[in-house]
């Protein structure tokens, strides 16, 4: 049961990670925008708007600042996602051990079982 849970709570880590990657490029492709229309006004304008220039600037700083929050994010993520991935794999190795050793003891069991019935025949004869 508690693979499963922690398989779920991957395919969720993963769901979030294609929406903060898909969040992240659209910051990259505003970013990339404001910082061609800045350029662009810098060029053509050059200090005739320098409140414009700044404000842009700023805008381009700030959507820097949240793309590299977002990186940061993403990594958490996969690395969260990387550690689930690993207790399943722990939790899977454990699981099979659990196994051998029940079925190793139901072998014991049958085998003492044997054993006991063997001599209760021996003593009837």
């Amino acid at each position: 049961k508690l693979i499963d849970h922690i398989k779920i709570h991957n395919e969720k880590i993963q769901a979030e990670i294609l929406i903060i990657d898909d969040a992240k490029r659209k910051v990259k492709e505003i970013t990339d925008n404001i910082n061609k229309a800045f350029n662009e006004i810098t060029e053509n304008y050059n200090n005739e708007n320098n409140g414009v220039i700044k404000s842009a600037k700023n805008i381009v700083d700030e959507a820097t600042y949240l793309n590299n929050e977002l990186d940061k994010f993403l990594l958490k993520l996969n690395e969260l996602l990387s550690h689930n991935n690993n207790d399943i794999k722990d939790l899977g190795d454990e699981k099979l051990i659990l196994k051998e050793e029940e079925e190793r003891k139901e072998r014991e069991r049958l085998e003492k079982a044997k054993q006991e019935e063997e001599r209760k025949e021996r003593e009837r004869i």
